[in-house]
């Protein structure tokens, strides 16, 4: 494994404090875990392994039953900053069919304080269709492909966590350290596969084992992944996979290793640190009972905000993409969740946008340049506070 050609790694835009002062972060170190052996027996190479793995199913087909659940802490030593403390318990379970012209997916999700969340997609007379459980209507899918895309989609959403989620791609393992890449440093683009750690391989029972040692972590932010490690001392946490004969993981077990990131934005500097994992159980081929339908009804959330100084702005709301439709939303005022909440700002004369945010993220759904000046996000059940802010041009 290759020493990485790291960048300062940045969780600024994450927190929203980028204009705190521009300082920058960085992850202890930019050394790594010193690479582990890839092979563990006499007798088996990592090249047998990888042999193995290339036999391996490259489409998922048939049907999944998963358990997945996401335990995990990510704690700030800056009392200022607890608000951005994450503490996740969520437990998923995920029930799909892939095959052609059969798809179907059903999934709950059950999280800390005990709050469900349900999606369910089939197919009836009429075609493909989803819903949620916030969901005032079903919608209705054009085709198959749509429909496979939406399951992606789908279980992404429902699993989704900062600290990491899974998609269709977690079922089939891949060589190369890239299934690792992809599901626990989230596809980083600072840290490349060869770079992010090691992996033994070990038969049991004939079936293959992949036992990872990271060097690094993802953690999800509106400006991309940033990356936790423990410098170079000891590994930013362990994975072990189990695959059947297909190469279907029938296991994940994912353990953060306390990695941290230093943000040199004060004195003394704050330090987060990733405690806990994730972890999934999967089994293939079984017959499922497939729903038709799931208790559904569109959940809302209100909208507050102050007027902002030197400018104003409008804040309107609208089904997905239906600009057309927009209408306007007071203070205080409901929105229903997953329709979109677009704000227009308006500086005053000699004065530019500085930062519109929704709930303290500034991630839009579009390009604002490419929504008539609409700086627009998904609205969510509860509070939904817009703030902008105006600076001198």
């Amino acid at each position: 494994m290759k020493a990485p050609k790291l960048a300062v790694l940045s969780l600024l835009a994450v927190l929203g404090l980028a204009a705190c002062n521009g300082g920058t972060t960085d992850s202890k170190s930019e050394s790594v875990v010193p690479p582990t052996p890839s092979s563990s027996e006499a007798g088996f190479t990592k090249a047998d392994a990888e042999a193995i793995i290339d036999t391996y199913d490259k489409t998922l087909t048939g049907t999944v039953k998963m358990t997945y659940k996401s335990e995990y802490k990510l704690a700030v030593d800056q009392p200022s900053m607890a608000s951005f403390q994450e503490d996740v318990k969520d437990e998923v379970s995920i029930e799909a069919d892939f095959t052609a012209s059969s798809l179907y997916l059903y999934a709950k999700r059950t999280d800390k304080a005990g709050k469900t969340r349900e999606v369910l997609l089939s197919k009836g007379e009429a075609g493909y269709s989803y819903v949620t459980s916030t969901m005032a209507d079903v919608a209705p899918l054009k085709d198959e492909a749509t429909a496979s895309a939406k399951i992606y989609d789908l279980i992404k959403e429902i699993t989704f966590r900062k600290g990491g989620y899974v998609r269709t791609t977690s079922f089939l393992y891949t060589k190369g350290f890239t299934y690792e890449h992809a599901e626990f440093l989230q596809g980083s683009t600072n840290v490349t596969a060869e770079d992010a750690g090691d992996v033994v391989y070990t038969k049991v029972n004939n079936l293959l084992v992949a036992t990872s040692t990271l060097s690094y972590v993802g953690y999800a932010t509106d400006a991309g992944i940033s990356e936790l490690s423990n410098g170079g001392v000891e590994a930013a946490a362990t994975s072990e996979m189990k695959m059947d004969a297909k190469g279907h993981v029938t296991s994940m077990d994912l353990k953060f290793k306390t990695p941290t990131l230093t943000m040199p934005i004060t004195t003394p500097a704050p330090v987060l640190t990733l405690t806990g994992g994730r972890n999934f159980t999967a089994t293939y081929g079984d017959t499922l009972t497939k729903k038709t339908t799931i208790d559904h009804s569109a959940a809302l959330g209100t909208v507050t905000y102050k007027e902002a100084n030197n400018g104003t702005f409008v804040v309107k709301t609208c089904a997905p993409n239906q600009f057309m439709a927009m209408t306007e939303v007071a203070s205080g005022g409901q929105v229903t969740a997953g329709n979109w909440i677009c704000v227009k700002p308006t500086p005053a004369e000699g004065y530019a946008v500085q930062s519109v945010l929704h709930n303290k993220s500034g991630k839009t759904l579009a390009d604002p340049a490419q929504a008539g000046g609409f700086y627009c996000f998904t609205a969510v059940e509860g509070v939904n506070e817009i703030n902008v802010v105006f600076q001198a041009a």
